[in-house]
């Protein structure tokens, strides 16, 4: 191409003044991964990339539901405490309220609070013991988990009495009575029947 033709240079430039980028169709091609694209003039390419891996689980949740790992010969006592091994890796701190019972026999079970437990080793300490019930005579594998905090408190004192409301209206005055009749006496005896004397002369 000349370069003194003015009209075909002038053409060339006009004809590559915004050009459209070239990308290839890549649908046929299953080892590439990634999308063909329809790219319009002046609009941004955007490629999207493979999916990643999926990440590592999450931790899980607090626990506090185990078990014993062996039978154990426990003898709780009012106030007393208990050591025991249970599972590592649970979510018991000083002061948790527990409930411990027998696996083969429910009806042997205690309350109590933690006093110490070591997360790596499984070894719990139970203190405050109370509501026990059953007997602990032989070795049993014994549950334990948390106490279900649904009791009602002790009733509150009374609070103090209200303002005394208002004072109703009164109500309307009835109808005089009729007059009993009688027979004797004076008027002054009749006037102290009429005012609620007995005058001991009214007629059979």
């Amino acid at each position: 191409m000349s370069r003194t033709t003015t009209v075909i240079l002038n053409n060339f430039l006009t004809i590559y003044n915004n050009p459209i980028p070239y990308i290839p169709n890549r649908l046929n091609n299953p080892n590439i991964n990634t999308f063909a694209l329809t790219v319009e003039q002046n609009e941004p390419v955007v490629i999207s990339g493979p999916i990643g891996p999926t990440g590592p689980a999450g931790k899980s949740g607090n626990r506090f539901s185990s078990r014993t790992q062996t039978q154990v010969l426990i003898n709780p006592i009012i106030n007393g405490t208990i050591i025991f091994q249970v599972a590592t890796g649970l979510a018991y701190i000083y002061g948790t309220p527990v409930y411990v019972s027998s696996a083969n026999t429910i009806t042997n079970n205690f309350t109590g609070e933690v006093l110490e437990y070591d997360a790596s080793t499984g070894f719990i300490v139970i203190g405050k013991i109370s509501l026990i019930h059953g007997s602990f005579v032989t070795s049993n594998i014994y549950t334990i988990n948390v106490v279900e905090l649904t009791s009602i408190g002790p009733l509150g004192d009374q609070g103090p009495t209200g303002i005394s409301g208002n004072k109703g209206l009164t109500g309307y005055i009835g109808p005089t009575g009729p007059i009993v009749p009688f027979s004797g006496g004076t008027s002054l005896l009749i006037t102290m029947f009429q005012d609620g004397f007995d005058c001991g002369d009214v007629d059979e």
